[in-house]
């Protein structure tokens, strides 16, 4: 058994929470309440594995098993903490439902369409990676670090960076990738520890 560890999703706790992984894993996902605020957190069980070398736990596309080039994660007044992996080439984000994207984002929020946005990771000549953010026909619209001008338009196609906040309908995200981030792990913590991007109201 192998360790991973994560930050509770309880906005007002935020409690590093350390749970046992099976090498064996029986369910898809599991609830682990938090030992301070007894708060339900959902944890993705398919989508981590252990890196043999390090004996961290990176999340990855369950059904390809491909590394992952770099995560978002949910950074949100209103929807609780969550980090996904981006695969080279395309990454569709949208929230979670009937017509799934690649990318499930967990939310309640009703301005976020089925299939949102894409993420689109490219591999360059120097072997480092670029992020292209393109919006595929939703309803509420994609925003690039809270500026109302930047709402992308259906032939817009914008790179994104480190560091970089997309607003999805009305739901935050941040993008890390393997430039400065070895871990999803390390993605949310660096990402919890930044403040909070305005949300555009359209």
């Amino acid at each position: 058994m192998s360790k991973y560890s994560f930050y509770c999703s309880n906005v007002r706790c935020r409690k590093s929470i350390t749970i046992q992984i099976p090498a064996k894993k029986t369910a898809q996902r599991a609830i682990v309440a938090c030992p301070a605020c007894k708060h339900k957190n959902k944890i993705n069980m398919e989508g981590l594995v252990v890196d043999d070398d390090t004996m961290d736990k990176t999340q990855v596309d369950g059904a390809s098993g491909s590394k992952a080039v770099g995560w978002i994660v949910v950074h949100d007044e209103h929807t609780n903490t969550q980090t996904y992996a981006l695969q080279l080439g395309k990454n569709t984000i949208g929230r979670k439902a009937n017509k799934p994207a690649n990318v499930l984002i967990e939310t309640a929020d009703k301005y976020m369409s089925r299939n949102h946005c894409v993420i689109e990771a490219v591999q360059g000549r120097d072997q480092s990676y670029k992020f292209v953010l393109y919006d595929i026909g939703s309803t509420n619209g994609t925003y690039v670090n809270a500026k109302v001008r930047s709402r992308l338009g259906t032939s817009d196609e914008v790179y994104i960076k480190d560091g970089d906040t997309i607003q999805i309908g009305r739901t935050k995200v941040v993008l890390k990738t393997t430039a400065t981030t070895r871990t999803a792990y390390d993605a949310e913590k660096t990402v919890l520890g930044t403040d909070l991007n305005e949300t555009i109201i359209s």
